[in-house]
């Protein structure tokens, strides 16, 4: 988590950590679901085949839709940092503008 006095920089680099680990979390979460679901239909079991059957829902099909919604999220929350950080660095630039300005009006 940020700290109170963070810079700007690191602020962005948390939240881009943050993102990347939430991406890392939800793929590892649709691996190890894969695996499970291959260990199931290769069990044979018919308790197995049955509750698979009677699933509306494929789960390889819900699990790329988690990830998707996933990746989605991460990508809106970087585009969010990215916009938050350009924004600070344009402030910053217009305010060393603002301030050589000045100097050159005291000086001429």
């Amino acid at each position: 988590l940020p700290t109170p006095h963070a810079s700007p920089a690191d602020s962005f680099i948390d939240k881009l950590a943050a993102s990347q680990m939430h991406m890392v979390r939800s793929a590892r979460k649709l691996r190890l679901r894969g695996r499970e679901s291959h260990r199931r239909s290769d069990s044979g079991s018919i308790a197995s085949v049955a509750s698979a059957d009677d699933s509306d829902d494929d789960p390889g099909e819900s699990l790329f839709r988690e990830f998707g919604e996933a990746a989605a999220s991460a990508q809106r929350e970087l585009a969010q940092a990215v916009s938050e950080e350009v924004e600070s660095q344009l402030a910053d630039i217009l305010v060393c503008l603002g301030e050589e300005a000045a100097k050159i009006e005291v000086l001429s």
